[in-house]
């Protein structure tokens, strides 16, 4: 891939994805504040606690759309799309099952956590929000295998009509005069038409690429164990963002109340609606990055790295800038006065993006440069290595062993050839006082005192 064809590639995603994005933001911003006066930051704090306990349960469905992230790309630089589409319905497959398992557990849970968190509105949020659980598996498998064909059309129209969807219909909702459980059925309704719809259009392309394409494509072995060997190893890395997303949230429900958990809510996804957009960029980046690593084109892979980790960097200390000077005005316009309480918190997760976001193009390069990740999981190798540590530690323990002992002794050698310091060290002789010098007028008493008694 020549260096003009890594540009035109970065600039088409990115054109496409900035336009997502934009839209994106505009739209949740417009539904952010219809919902922010229509519901008030108690029930905004309800609806937020909802939806993050099934984003937190959505997390337990796995990461194998990412194998189709960074393959999809390499497969269709070698021809071998039979190969993809089999990768696909697989991860699939895997999604589907996990998504199905997520969704009783969290169905059995409902009556306990609406207990514990003192809600009783959880009772009816969660069964109906629990189709996002259950149809995951659907909208990020497909929107996976576009992603990695470069389809960035299909990504950002899919997008924009969910995001628009949503904003309607909460305008909708707004002038009827609904509540929480018509939001809820609501949005589990677009979500569910969205991941049929992602689905839909990932079959109808993949299938348009193999009729186009005459290679001969080999069965590759073994594709199961392919896809758990590279995407394990990366889900604790996942896992642990959505956790740290929304296990906060649910840690500071049980000791905020619902107003000022929408407080906080709102300041939190107003920064994130913003850092999506800088996202953008690193995310256009892999396609590429996997295409010029499949070609092993090393000079030009750290022109690009150099170039797109410089504009991320300046994108990010912008956007934290702005959000940080203007989270009054930012507050006002998009919530209401209702939430003006939330703008020091606004301030503060504002500086977020500078540490977070500055990094996105080498996240992208890992995943795109990783090999396919092996887990250890033949016991003869496992063994080995096992062995290998333990013999470190023992290594490791005799090592400060002797240390220990050397010291002992140099400490013996030197209170032998010492005595009265070491008695004086433990205390046996006590070490003669310093004479304090006394005032004049101190030693003159004593002597004036006996002159008067004789």
């Amino acid at each position: 891939m020549k260096r003009g064809d890594v540009a035109k590639s970065l600039t088409r995603g990115t054109f496409f994805l900035g336009i997502e994005k934009s839209i994106a933001i505009t739209s949740t911003i417009v539904y952010t504040l219809l919902l922010a006066r229509w519901l008030g930051p108690t029930k905004y704090g309800m609806f937020t606690l909802a939806f993050s306990v099934v984003s937190l349960v959505t997390a337990f469905t796995g990461n194998f759309e990412m194998y189709l992230e960074r393959f999809g790309a390499e497969y269709q630089v070698h021809g071998r799309l039979r190969t993809l589409t089999r990768a696909y319905l697989t991860a699939l497959g895997l999604k589907l099952a996990f998504g199905v398992i997520a969704t009783a557990v969290l169905l059995v849970i409902t009556p306990r956590l609406a207990t514990f968190y003192k809600i009783p509105e959880l009772e009816v949020l969660l069964p109906l929000l629990a189709v996002f659980v259950a149809t995951d598996g659907l909208a990020t498998t497909g929107r996976a295998v576009l992603f990695s064909l470069q389809r960035f059309e299909w990504v950002s129209g899919l997008s924009l009509i969910f995001n628009l969807g949503k904003t309607l219909l909460v305008a909708w909702l707004w002038w009827s005069h609904e509540g929480l459980q018509a939001l809820a059925l609501g949005f589990s309704m677009l979500t569910a038409l969205q991941a049929v719809a992602t689905l839909a259009a990932s079959l109808w392309v993949l299938r348009k690429a193999r009729a186009a394409s005459s290679e001969n494509d080999p069965t590759e072995p073994n594709l199961v164990q392919s896809i758990f060997r590279y995407c394990l190893p990366l889900y604790g890395a996942r896992l642990s963002f959505l956790s740290g997303q929304n296990l906060g949230k649910l840690v500071l429900g049980t000791v905020l109340d619902a107003t000022q958990l929408g407080y906080f809510s709102f300041a939190f996804q107003t920064v994130e609606r913003f850092v999506e957009l800088v996202h953008t960029i690193p995310a256009a980046m892999l396609p590429a990055f996997t295409q010029i690593v499949a070609k092993d084109e090393k000079e030009k892979l750290r022109y690009v790295v150099d170039q797109a980790f410089r504009l991320v960097q300046l994108l990010a200390c912008m956007l934290s800038f702005v959000l940080f000077v203007y989270a009054h005005e930012i507050v006002r316009i998009v919530g209401s006065p209702l939430f003006e309480p939330a703008i020091p918190l606004l301030r503060v997760i504002a500086l977020v993006p500078i540490a977070r976001t500055a990094q996105q193009p080498l996240t992208m390069l890992f995943q795109a440069a990783a090999p396919r990740l092996r887990l250890h999981a033949r016991p003869r190798e496992a063994a080995l290595r096992g062995r290998r540590v333990l013999r470190a530690a023992q290594d490791f323990r005799r090592h400060g062993r002797v240390r220990g002992e050397s010291r002992r002794r140099r400490g013996l050698v030197h209170r032998r050839a010492h005595p009265r310091l070491d008695d004086r060290a433990r205390g046996h002789v006590r070490a003669p006082r310093r004479r304090r010098a006394q005032h004049p007028a101190a030693r003159a008493e004593p002597a004036a005192h006996a002159l008067r008694r004789a």
